[in-house]
Parts: C-alpha cells; structure tokens; sequence
C-alpha cells in the first residue's frame, strides 16, 4: 500500500480479512478493512473507499477506528463540496473521539467545519473555531494550537477583517515555532506579511488620493 501498488495492496489486504473472519477476529478485521478503504481513497475510487470506511464502523468496537473513519468520509464529502454529509461525519469523529480523550481529533474535525462556514461565507464559522481553539487548549499540542490560530486567521483575511487576521497568524507562527514546524511558521508569516503589505499599499492609495 505504501508502495503505491494498489492491486498486490488489495489483494493482500483480502486474504488478510478472510482469515481475520476465519478466525473470528472483528477488531483486525475492521481495521484492515479501513486500510482497504484507504486505499480506494488514495486512487479517488471514492464510493468503494466510502463503502469500506463504513464496513469498518460497522464492524469494530474501537473508537479509534470509528474517529479515524469519519473523519475520513467526512473529507471526502468535504472535497467534493457536499457540506451536510460532511457536517454529519464530522460531528461523529468528534462523539468518537470525545469517548477516547482525542483532543486532536475534535479540535481537527471542529476546524474542518469552521473552515466549511468560512467557504461558505457564513459567520457561524467563528463559534466553531471559538469551541475548537477551546479543545486545542486542552490539548496543550502546540502544532494543533498552530492550525486553529492559522484556519481562524484564513477566515478572517476571507471576512475582511485584517487586523484580527494579523493577530491570529502571529499566534499560529508561534504556535508552530514551539512545536518546531519550521515550514508552517514560514507559511504563516509570509501570509501575515502579505497581508501587512497589502494594508500599506491601501493607505497609501488613500494618501495619494486625499492629497
């Protein structure tokens, strides 16, 4: 699988799941049969990856696998832009992982949604990220801090609204600084500079034009 051949991939993953049925083994079974769904997911065969992601749900006890696999067809409905279906998944990996203690897990779905509102112009995008940066700071994960901090300063820069923009990326550079993810401090600096250019170039427009 992570050599990219899906075929000796899949074909490896059934004999797996036969036996793990032979044997009576449901928790392996759910499992391979996520790994399966990957897979699919991976070649974009999204309604066999989607049918394996539910197999897996309806198979295990785990409720590692059912966050994981939520959240996963909640990204796939997410991409093709099919907001209830993804609300939906979403909202389940974040049940899921409530009874499991997964911080990260909730504060990434919640995220995921806020940034779903945010596409679609919608200010209920703030409450969302107000309970996901809450959850982020439970979690004391810096690099989860980061991406909260980042996904609210994106929407803000969407809502027009620079300086709480500004504010935020600068919580995400340090965030990310702490957890020691050079790249995505790089990214939200240079967006935080863009967006201070992009002020400056207004006023002085503005001063061109007043005097």
């Amino acid at each position: 699988s992570k050599a990219k051949d899906s075929v000796t991939a899949l074909n490896t993953f059934e004999r797996a799941i036969n036996r793990a049925i032979e044997i009576g083994d449901k928790e392996s079974q759910a499992k391979i049969t996520f790994e399966v769904a990957q897979v699919y997911d991976h070649d974009d065969d999204l309604p066999r990856a989607l049918d394996n992601y539910n197999k897996a749900i309806e198979t295990t006890t785990d409720n590692n696998v059912k966050v994981k696999a939520h959240y996963s067809m909640a990204q796939i409905y997410d991409d093709v832009k099919q907001f209830k279906p993804a609300i939906e998944h979403y909202m389940a990996a974040i049940s899921f992982a409530g009874e499991t203690d997964n911080f990260k897990a909730q504060t990434q779905s919640l995220t995921k949604i806020g940034n779903m509102y945010t596409d679609k112009y919608d200010k209920e995008a703030f409450n969302v990220y107000e309970d996901a940066k809450t959850v982020a700071d439970e979690s004391k994960d810096a690099s989860v801090k980061g991406y909260v901090s980042s996904s609210i300063a994106n929407a803000y820069n969407k809502f027009n609204k620079p300086e709480k923009a500004m504010r935020y990326y600068s919580d995400a550079v340090k965030n990310y600084k702490q957890a020691g993810s050079d790249e995505k401090v790089a990214i939200n600096h240079k967006r935080s500079k863009k967006k201070i250019n992009t002020q400056k170039n207004k006023l002085s427009h503005f001063s061109r034009v007043c005097f």
